[in-house]
């Protein structure tokens, strides 16, 4: 439960950083569409994992829902 946690936490900060950059700022998203692409991806992924983590009553369960530690591991290391 640790290790998915910190991923967590790991992909928020990123997202909150990198949120502000291509949600608001059009000139930058036309200045780098695949960032801004890849960016999308991610912003799509968490939106999701954090809809569903919501529905769960457990944080035991929400952590280790199938899939969810791998992929947070995966998307702490995509660099935006």
């Amino acid at each position: 439960m640790r290790a998915v946690l910190d991923n967590w936490l790991e992909v928020q900060r990123h997202w909150c950083s990198l949120e502000g950059i291509y949600m608001g700022d059009v000139a930058v998203r036309d200045a780098l569409p695949a960032n801004a692409e890849a960016f999308d991806s991610v912003d799509a992924l968490f939106k999701a994992e954090m809809a569903d983590a919501a529905l769960t009553p457990s944080a035991l369960e929400a952590c280790l829902a199938p899939g969810r530690g791998a992929l947070f591991a995966r998307y702490i290391y995509i660099h935006i």
